[in-house]
């Protein structure tokens, strides 16, 4: 979630902010502010007092005040309060000037102690739009639960994913990997030549879905990848259109400075067969219930991945006995994901809820997936 780029004429000045603006707004001690920004390629740094959180670039963050008083709730929390703006002026196939406006904000607040970084965030692509409430509720919550943590031993569990965790992984593993320029420079079953083929559970089908043409003009509302496991179709942009990876419609760019490339949308997983999520969690005698997931990383030669959880619980004779520390799980995609059948009737994520960053450009990105259940990953305490 990086500064993308973005341009203000006022009758004062005209500002660039260089794509590696960061940390906005971060809070590391009490009674100051730290701005940071990068302008012609020089680092600059402005300590702020406190009750003046404006700086220079004030005019970007219309919620400014919310986030004064955010901050004052914990002093030893960082906060970060990022955007992503830009205007492309877009010309149609008539010649007629069509204006473009994509719009990102996003909040965050985070804590690290020994075992542990708990990390809340909102996104809003309207001004004025981020449920300060709800992110407040959310941390405070996952605070709260740190204090009586367990450090998880490590072994192979079986692991419930949900919210945030179960649509990244969706989007990272399933989606990427249906990619047309992605598939086309892996050897994993998502390629053109088991187009028609049955490659996953019969329980599984994935849809990638548009609210408007992509930046090469073509329209896709509803593109169904996979159909109760049969491949279908790839994400796929006009230049992979013509090497047979099916529909154009999908081809996405930052700005105007960037090409396109094939990218995700909102990736949709259903499943035809569910249950609910307190009987998925009975199946359960000694596992995991994962929220959130920080960071990760899977070699798409080998698919073996590693990812960091930072919100989990752990689930002892089917029901919730304690939250847990910081962990990692490792494993390989095609062993564990391509067997995945079990998922529940609950939906925590149903939107854009990000942004996803390939071959240095930004573009924002969401799912919608029920929670799911996989067996025997291998869990690595990090303490």
């Amino acid at each position: 979630m990086y500064i993308s780029e973005f341009k203000e004429k006022t009758d004062f000045f005209e500002v660039k902010i260089a794509r590696c603006l960061r940390n906005y707004i971060n809070r590391r001690t009490e009674g100051f502010s730290k701005t940071f920004y990068e302008k012609n390629g020089e680092k600059k740094l402005e300590i702020i007092k406190d009750k003046d959180l404006r700086g220079p670039f004030s005019f970007l963050f219309p919620e400014r005040d919310k986030v004064e008083d955010f901050l004052k709730t914990w002093p030893e929390i960082t906060a970060v309060f990022r955007i992503i703006s830009r205007k492309v002026r877009i010309l149609s196939p008539l010649g007629d000037e069509v204006e473009k406006k994509d719009y990102l904000e996003t909040f965050k607040v985070s804590l690290k102690n020994e075992n542990h970084f708990i990390e809340s965030s909102a996104f809003a692509f309207e001004p004025q739009k981020i449920d300060f409430e709800k992110v407040k509720k959310e941390f405070s919550e996952y605070k709260k639960a740190s204090e009586s943590s367990i450090n998880p031993e490590n072994g192979e569990y079986p692991v419930v994913f949900r919210a945030q965790a179960a649509g990244l992984l969706v989007h990272e593993f399933f989606g990427h990997l249906l990619e047309a320029d992605i598939s086309s420079a892996t050897s994993s079953p998502f390629v053109k030549e088991n187009t028609g083929k049955k490659i996953i559970n019969d329980n599984i089908s994935i849809e990638d879905i548009a609210e408007n043409p992509d930046d090469e003009g073509f329209f896709e509302k509803r593109v169904v990848l996979i159909e109760k496991g049969v491949l279908r179709n790839f994400i796929s942009d006009f230049s992979f259109y013509l090497k047979g990876f099916g529909k154009p419609g999908r081809g996405r760019r930052e700005s105007f400075r960037t090409l396109p490339l094939p990218r995700q949308n909102i990736v949709f997983l259903k499943s035809e067969k569910t249950i609910r999520e307190d009987e998925l969690l009975k199946k359960i005698k000694r596992g995991f219930l994962v929220e959130k997931i920080r960071s990760g990383t899977m070699n798409y030669k080998t698919f073996d991945y590693e990812f960091t959880v930072t919100a989990a619980y752990f689930i002892e004779d089917g029901e919730i006995s304690a939250f847990t520390d910081n962990f990692l799980i490792k494993g390989n995609f095609l062993s564990d994901f391509l067997n995945l059948s079990e998922f529940s009737s609950s939906v925590f994520c149903n939107g854009f809820e990000g942004v996803c960053k390939k071959q240095g450009q930004m573009v924002r990105i969401g799912y919608k997936t029920p929670s799911f259940l996989l067996g025997d990953l291998k869990i690595r305490s990090i303490v």
